[in-house]
């Protein structure tokens, strides 16, 4: 397809797949395509990482892009992948930031930096994790942890408008989410380890520990110059999936959380392998991934 390109606001510095850099000044246009569904020249084609929850997007210059995903991308998980990634990003974190804007902004003027934000929001996800998801009550932890995860949205936007975004605001914001996302899953081992429920407990420990090497496998790929833009379960399919089983349980159907646990552990281990062998296979290659 060919783009129409409005104008660029700034000038953006590009990482392509080909290893390569170019830059975007100018006429250019956003379009939302996975990286891994992307053909095209490396000098007009790279990825910007725009905002600190590490989104990508792809750039074209103002003569046009022809863009086509390869034959080998069109895989069931690459489609599904790209659903669920749309949903999230027009559903989710735009329509989200858009309505969080103005007290962003008032946090901003009241001299609240993104950072306190970050650990603020972080500290209530830890009281709904184990004042209440370890207790059973499911459905006002995750009423808490929802309301605290918003604030995942306005750090990074506060950080924009303040310009003020850096490497540290990303690692805080990365190593809180990593906190976060182990807190939840604690508060439900604990639960279900006091009831007693065996197979809830085990995929409860098992999405403990596959989405924590989720995460790193990705992050230890980028450390070593490569990058892993696959996952069929990435942090906000894991908060979904658990948030439905959570709330599913909190009314009244038992077997709410146990399936989600179980459907989490499933897709988490699948999403380890998934991106284990993509970079394996790329590196065998000796391309950039």
């Amino acid at each position: 397809m060919v783009l129409p390109l409005p104008a660029c606001p700034t000038t953006t510095t590009l990482r392509t797949s080909e290893g390569c850099s170019a830059t975007c000044a100018g006429a250019c246009e956003t379009f939302s395509l996975s990286p891994r569904a992307m053909s095209a020249s490396c000098i007009r084609v790279g990825y910007c990482i725009v905002s600190r929850s590490h989104t990508h997007r792809a750039f074209g210059h103002k003569t046009g892009v022809r863009v086509s995903p390869p034959s080998s991308a069109v895989t069931p998980t690459a489609i599904v992948s790209a659903i669920m990634a749309k949903i999230l990003s027009v559903v989710g974190k735009a329509g989200t930031a858009r309505l969080l804007d103005p007290l962003s902004r008032a946090l901003l003027r009241a001299g609240v930096s993104p950072n306190a934000v970050t650990v603020v929001g972080t500290l209530g996800v830890l009281v709904g994790a184990f004042g209440f998801a370890a207790r059973g009550q499911f459905v006002a932890a995750v009423l808490i942890i929802l309301v605290c995860g918003l604030t995942d949205v306005m750090d990074g936007a506060m950080a924009r408008a303040r310009g003020s975004a850096s490497r540290y605001g990303a690692l805080l914001d990365s190593t809180m989410d990593r906190i976060a996302d182990g807190a939840i899953f604690a508060g439900i081992i604990w639960w279900y380890a006091g009831t007693g429920d065996r197979p809830a407990l085990a995929a409860a420990l098992i999405c403990l520990v596959a989405g924590q090497v989720v995460s790193y496998v990705k992050a230890r790929a980028e450390g070593l110059g490569m990058s892993c833009h696959v996952g069929l379960v990435e942090r906000a399919e894991r908060l979904i999936i658990v948030g439905v089983g959570a709330l599913l349980t909190g009314f009244g159907l038992a077997w709410g959380l146990p399936a989600s646990l179980w459907l989490l552990a499933a897709g988490s281990i699948f999403t380890v392998g998934q991106r284990m062998w993509h970079v394996r296979r790329h590196e065998a290659a000796g391309e950039s991934v």
